[in-house]
């Protein structure tokens, strides 16, 4: 199915909008880059027999957001977190390193737990805003490689939360200091069994698998991310990339 998202634009006129193409039942799409203005929206579906529904209309303000400066991010490990594979090339700074290379070829630095005691396994970092930022989506990366070698298998992530805090306490407990923010699963495109894939399942995996925050999550500036399924059913988990969307009291639009 093809949903087009059309708007109109600073010169009064609809414009081409974007377009999104999918085989998934369910599932969201949206529209990036928009000005924190006043603005009235189309939306149609259009199937492959270009059969197309009437198109619904509505105003609404896009939300201002800006991708979280990886370069004040900071590793944080408190008393608590799962242990950390030992092998050469994980550590908890690879998932804003911004090497999208290693997505393809699997060659690169990502962030693999191990199998203990304890499940969930969890991971804990610092964004470095230090008045904190309310988050409006995220973007994370299974582990794969050009032959899907480990895409939608082993221990990559399938389901997970995500917590935030200001101000966490430092022995590494889960207690009032850390706020619940959100939780997501990852949905392989296709449906397909595992061992086989669809084009658009590559595709997701390359692209990344993207989650909206809830409207009103609070200021935060410290992060956990909780895996609570893996696709194997492993009680240990990988991640290969992270990207952070929000607004921080100090670059707010003004009104």
């Amino acid at each position: 199915m093809a949903i087009t998202m059309t708007y109109v634009d600073d010169t009064g006129f609809w414009s081409h909008g974007e377009t999104f193409y999918t085989k998934q039942r369910e599932g969201s799409c949206s529209l990036r880059g928009m000005q924190p203005v006043k603005t009235k929206f189309g939306v149609y579906i259009r199937d492959r027999w270009n059969n197309t529904t009437d198109t619904l209309f509505v105003d609404l303000l896009p939300r201002f957001e800006k991708e979280l400066d990886p370069i004040k991010f900071r590793e944080l490990r408190l008393p608590g977190d799962p242990p950390m594979s030992n092998v050469w090339h994980v550590s908890l700074a690879s998932l804003w390193d911004r090497n999208f290379g290693k997505l393809e070829s699997n060659i690169g630095a990502l962030f693999l737990t191990v199998p203990n005691a304890t499940w969930p396994h969890w991971c804990t970092f610092d964004m470095g805003v230090e008045q904190g930022a309310q988050l409006s989506r995220v973007r994370l990366w299974q582990r794969t490689g050009v032959d899907i070698s480990f895409g939608w298998q082993d221990r990559n992530i399938k389901k997970f939360e995500i917590w935030g805090s200001m101000n966490p306490n430092l022995n590494g407990s889960w207690d009032e200091s850390w706020i619940y923010l959100m939780e997501g699963e990852f949905i392989k495109p296709s449906g397909l069994p595992l061992g086989q894939h669809s084009d658009e399942d590559l595709q997701s995996l390359l692209d990344g698998h993207e989650f909206t925050f809830p409207l009103n999550v609070p200021l935060v500036r410290f992060i956990r991310i909780k895996c609570t399924q893996t696709w194997s059913g492993a009680l240990a988990f990988c991640l290969m990339q992270t990207v952070f969307w929000g607004n921080e009291p100090s670059y707010l639009p003004e009104e």
